[in-house]
């Protein structure tokens, strides 16, 4: 046995003949196109049938899950409501019993407001503020609180590590209130009305 005939009894299509694709009839290659087509044709009807099963068990499948999502979240809602109602219903004692409380002290303070203002009072302040020199006191109160602000405000960029500076703004903050109390009390009797 020669080389070759061993090869070929021993190949992958066995002992057979492979025939030579070029000696095939024309008739030959149209039967075997067309049993190729038709197998082809099979195959995929099946695999789309196949697939079309699969759709249609994942849309039930879906369908069902959503309809168990959609029953357990009405449960759950319903029970929600259920505690919520509870709850209302238990803590509405300490709901009232607190709204009491607050009225009372309201009440209470009211009173004790009322009881210190009066007339004579409200008369009072009325008189000190025609003397000119508490209006004027308040002005100063008023640009202080202003100034105190826009310090505040701006500290970042006035933030200084110079001694100096900071001793003379202490300095001049001392002298403008020595100055107020100074001119306060020399001017409040001479303006202040009897």
């Amino acid at each position: 046995m020669s080389y070759a005939e061993a090869a070929a009894a021993n190949g992958p299509t066995g002992p057979k003949v492979v025939e030579d694709p070029m000696h095939t009839t024309p008739e030959e290659a149209k039967k075997e196109a067309q049993q190729g087509a038709d197998k082809v044709k099979k195959e995929a009807s099946k695999a789309s049938k196949d697939a079309s099963k699969e759709a249609d068990k994942l849309k039930k499948d879906a369908a069902k899950a959503t309809d168990e999502a959609i029953k357990k979240g009405k449960a759950t809602a319903n029970n929600v409501k259920k505690d919520l109602k509870e709850l209302e219903k238990e803590s509405q004692p300490y709901i009232d019993s607190a709204t009491k409380f607050i009225k009372d002290k309201y009440q209470a303070a009211a009173n004790f407001v009322t009881s210190y203002v009066n007339k004579d009072t409200v008369n009072a302040a009325g008189a000190e503020l025609q003397n000119p020199v508490v209006l004027g006191q308040l002005a100063v109160i008023l640009g202080s609180a202003t100034a105190g602000w826009f310090v505040y405000s701006e500290r970042a960029r006035i933030r200084t590590e110079n001694k100096y500076v900071v001793g003379i703004h202490a300095a001049i903050i001392t002298g403008l209130v020595l100055a107020d109390g100074y001119l306060f009390s020399n001017l409040y009797p001479k303006y202040k009305k009897n």
